[in-house]
């Protein structure tokens, strides 16, 4: 679904006008904003067994192929790498992780009763895994991407 979303991202119209404008940014906004976007993907995927999880994360993925088309087009190769690629890693695989989450609730109905703690367990440490990625992403992204992007 990330991927289909990436290419169309990448074939949609873009107005070439728009300034790329690094500031500095914090750590804890970009920690937040990423927080509140999992926890959306978390809820409305378990509410939906995956579906709308899976929906958000073509969105997701529509969005980041917009901006790789914009940045690389106007700007840079270089620009683009050097404003994404260290803490893509991170931020993606906690997504995915989250995502995943989404659809194995589904097995967590379908267990006994001891097994369900098991799932919870399960599903409540991969969430805390994607949390601590998320950190990691959001300390790269605002030391060394901005500041990358900036120079």
């Amino acid at each position: 679904m990330y991927t289909l979303g990436i290419i169309i991202g990448l074939f949609s119209k873009i107005n070439y006008n728009t300034n790329i404008d690094p500031k500095k940014l914090f750590i804890m906004d970009v920690f937040v904003h990423n927080i509140f976007n999992l926890s959306l993907i978390l809820i409305f995927g378990l509410i939906t067994f995956g579906i709308v999880s899976s929906l958000m994360l073509l969105i997701n993925g529509i969005y980041f192929g917009v901006t790789i088309h914009f940045i690389f087009l106007k700007y840079s190769f270089s620009l683009l790498f050097k404003g994404t690629f260290f803490h893509l890693f991170f931020e993606l695989t906690a997504i995915f992780m989250t995502t995943a989450i989404s659809f194995s609730f589904w097995d967590f109905f379908k267990k006994k009763e001891k097994d369900k703690k098991v799932v919870l367990s399960e599903i409540i440490i991969v969430f805390l895994i994607s949390i601590l990625l998320l950190f990691i992403s959001a300390i790269i992204e605002c030391k060394i991407s901005s500041v990358l992007v900036r120079s």
